[in-house]
């Protein structure tokens, strides 16, 4: 049975930091692959510089469930449940204490259960944000039907069509008669999306925004043709559409679930539909206040104000967790992760500079000044301390790569090179890399224009 990986790109102004996503996405690659031992301690990087990251705080306790460290395990969901009752990782840590037996064995909910109501935590961005339309204005799409055939348009129109049925009553998705106007726009492609020489993508969504951070337009791209020059089925350009069209309407992520039409892999051989969790997800999602949507509304404000008030919580926590604990290397990362949550990056970078006092080889403290500084646009203070986290772990492809970026943006590049020499001789896998092979890519033909 031919699977097609579905992606999903996306550049979003307000993203999470770019090493502590990396180490959650390591996390769940490595647990998807029954790797728990090594998905556990990178779960751990994770929490090491988020504290509030809820997300690896659930793999995490998931790992120690099956090492059979229930004990652990148990701890975790509390501590879960504790930080944040009213977050979707409470609600599934509650199930999980559930399913742990008197005998410590873990009974795995079936992935058809009931129990799996929606999956609203993967619809959010990688910081906890909404980002959909405005639940108040007809949702305009527009389907471009000047590269495609009328099957493909009406394929894409029959998605469309179930997504507004999927919102009904709670918001409502209207046709737009021009590109100008709509608020998402599907076009047809003759390209391929390739990933690796093995997966490839059949469509793209590509939110834009204003200059004042309003949601402006999603693009939904889908291709029509394989990479060998196959067309696609108009059964598989529905499918594709289907997906693709839950990413525009603002489910930023993908399901766990196979059922769900926005699980990460599609079968190209039947027709699909929206499941109950998709339709309870995206009802979900409406009804909840906007952090982003592309109008300056009350529910936005909303949302702007509980999560201020929810920052604050956070920084008073934090605060009186150190007060506790003042020679604390955990307890002084967990504070800079909060100021770094709230952009407030200069006092984070003064509590990261105390964990170095105390722990003058804390590489990920190195790390994540560099990385600061990178968001306070000082390029040289972050080539300086990304530099220092490269000579902590030269092997560690992560830390090089920022340093490498950095080195290039101001054109640098000899020591570019000097750096990606150095990490290829200590680390020769870093060469598959895609990040790193890009880079190596760029240098290559600096060298040549050069000459």
């Amino acid at each position: 049975m031919k699977k097609v990986f579905l992606a999903l790109i996306i550049s979003f102004a307000f993203a999470a930091s770019s090493f502590g996503a990396t180490y959650f996405q390591q996390g769940v690659s490595l647990f998807n692959k029954k790797n728990y031992q090594a998905a556990r301690t990178t779960f751990s990087k994770a929490i090491d510089l988020n504290n509030y990251d809820l997300s690896s705080r659930y793999y995490y306790a998931i790992c120690c469930v099956r090492l059979g460290e229930k004990e652990r395990a148990i701890s975790e969901f509390h501590t879960i449940i504790r930080m944040d009752p009213d977050s979707y990782a409470a609600s599934m840590s509650k199930k999980a204490l559930i399913s742990l037996d008197p005998n410590g064995f873990y009974k795995p909910v079936n992935s058809s259960s009931n129990q799996y109501d929606n999956y609203i935590n993967n619809a959010v961005t990688s910081n906890g944000m909404y980002v959909r339309w405005d639940r108040t204005k007809p949702i305009r799409v527009y389907v471009d039907t000047a590269n495609t055939t009328i099957e493909y348009s009406n394929e894409v129109k029959k998605a469309v069509k179930q997504w507004t049925e999927a919102l009904k009553g709670t918001a409502t998705i209207v046709p737009a008669y021009s590109a100008q106007s709509a608020d998402i726009v599907v076009v047809f492609s003759r390209k391929t999306f390739e990933i690796t020489k093995t997966h490839h993508t059949l469509g793209t969504t590509l939110p834009q925004y204003t200059s004042n951070s309003l949601l402006r337009l999603s693009k939904v791209e889908l291709s029509t043709m394989s990479p060998s020059g196959k067309v696609y089925s108009p059964v598989l350009v529905y499918n594709t559409a289907l997906h693709e069209l839950g990413h525009a309407l603002g489910i930023w992520g993908h399901s766990q679930n196979k059922s769900d039409i926005m699980y990460a892999y599609a079968d190209d051989n039947y027709r699909r539909s929206l499941s109950a969790r998709d339709i309870r997800t995206i009802k979900l999602l409406y009804q909840n206040p906007a952090n982003i949507t592309n109008t300056s509304n009350s529910s936005a404000n909303v949302a702007t104000k509980l999560n201020k008030k929810r920052i604050n919580t956070k920084v008073e926590e934090a605060l009186n967790y150190l007060k506790k604990n003042p020679t604390s290397v955990t307890a002084h990362r967990h504070l800079g992760s909060v100021y770094m949550g709230m952009g407030d990056y200069d006092n984070a970078i003064l509590v990261y500079k105390r964990v170095i006092v105390l722990n003058p080889k804390d590489d990920l403290s190195y790390f994540a000044i560099g990385y600061l500084y990178f968001k306070k646009k000082d390029t040289q203070n972050s080539i300086v301390y990304y530099k220092k986290a490269v000579d902590l772990k030269p092997a560690k492809i992560e830390y090089t790569a920022e340093l490498v970026r950095q080195y290039i943006s101001v054109k640098r590049y000899n020591e570019a090179r000097a750096a990606l020499e150095n990490l290829y001789r200590l680390n020769p896998e870093a060469k598959k890399n895609r990040m790193i092979a890009k880079f190596q890519v760029f240098l290559d033909f600096a060298t040549i224009f050069k000459k």
